[in-house]
């Protein structure tokens, strides 16, 4: 019995000593373990809006949701037209009006540009029906939004769904989901943060969401 107490009274100074000895120079040595060596936050991901899945945003409201992905603009970020998957959920409100109008893109200039419509992407001869191949969030959003109503929505017809339907109207509890496309601003290989601007005559505030996409050039 004595030999026993003896050994676990060796042991656990051995243990003492040991931790008393290493722990410090571990957490010198492990990055971000130290109080000086604290790993710092992306600047531009703490500017932009949580995301939903890995190319998209979300701003989440008692009335309204809005969503913006940018996986087909960063594809193509070659192009003139900067293509947008949007989802927008009416929460809380009787209808809520939504149309290829209700957005403005917002620069880190501070200027804005209203969504582009139909004619001009087809006179500049550009593919909306590609973009509908690269989207990424839709089945995101279709588990997301499972108890809602969707509404189908089309505010840039292509080969594919020809059939433009914009404006749509949301009662309570429904959803819908699209692409919307902006000229991309003359300087943008030098911009990274966008503001998307939502407007509805039902909603008092301009809704804003925050978004990141990777410069042209890059």
């Amino acid at each position: 019995m004595a030999t026993r107490q003896h050994g676990f009274r060796t042991t656990s100074r051995m243990f003492a000593w040991a931790t008393a000895t290493w722990m410090p120079l571990l957490a010198l040595a492990l990055p971000g373990t130290g109080c000086g060596s604290l790993p710092t936050r992306d600047p531009d991901k703490a500017w932009a809006h949580p995301t939903l899945s890995i190319s998209s945003f979300i701003e989440h409201g008692e009335q309204v949701t809005l969503v913006v992905g940018t996986r087909p603009a960063f594809i193509r970020r070659d192009k003139a037209y900067m293509g947008l998957e949007f989802a927008v959920s009416n929460n809380g409100l009787e209808s809520l009006t939504v149309s290829r109008e209700s957005f403005t893109l917002l620069d880190s200039q501070g200027r804005q540009y209203p969504a582009v419509d139909p004619e001009e992407l087809r006179d500049a001869g550009y593919s909306v029906d590609l973009d509908r191949r690269l989207g990424e969030m839709l089945p995101v959003l279709v588990d997301r939004f499972q108890s809602y109503e969707y509404v189908r929505s089309n505010f840039t017809p292509g080969y594919a769904d020809p059939v433009e339907r914009s404006p749509v109207y949301l009662p309570r509890f429904s959803w819908t989901y699209g692409f919307i496309y902006f000229p991309y601003p003359p300087d943008a290989q030098k911009n990274q943060r966008y503001e998307l601007l939502f407007k509805a005559p039902e909603v008092d505030d301009t809704i804003v969401i925050r978004f990141l996409l990777e410069h042209r050039g890059s």
